[in-house]
């Protein structure tokens, strides 16, 4: 049997960084208050310097810019214009 992977909202990550970077904590110390893994509190950490208040958008779903976000669509347009010229 499967464990169920542990979630966590955007405020408990948010609450975990800024305790870490602003209230100069440990990464470790923050980690075992909190009861979570050094390596995602990492990622957090890192998520937040590179992407501020775009970090955490829920759902696993990755936040992207603009640029990104068109790349990802028109490449969506091109698998479903090469499905049509296969039919």
């Amino acid at each position: 049997m499967r464990k169920k992977r542990k979630t966590y909202n955007k405020e408990l990550k948010l609450r975990a960084v800024k305790l870490v970077v602003e209230e100069n904590q440990s990464v470790t110390d923050v980690a075992r208050t909190l009861e979570v893994l050094i390596g995602s509190l990492n990622r957090w950490i890192k998520s937040w310097r590179d992407q501020q208040d775009a970090a955490f958008p829920g759902n696993g779903k990755q936040s992207l810019s603009p640029e990104q976000q068109e790349i990802k669509e028109l490449k969506a347009q091109i698998k479903l214009l090469e499905m049509d010229k296969e039919i």
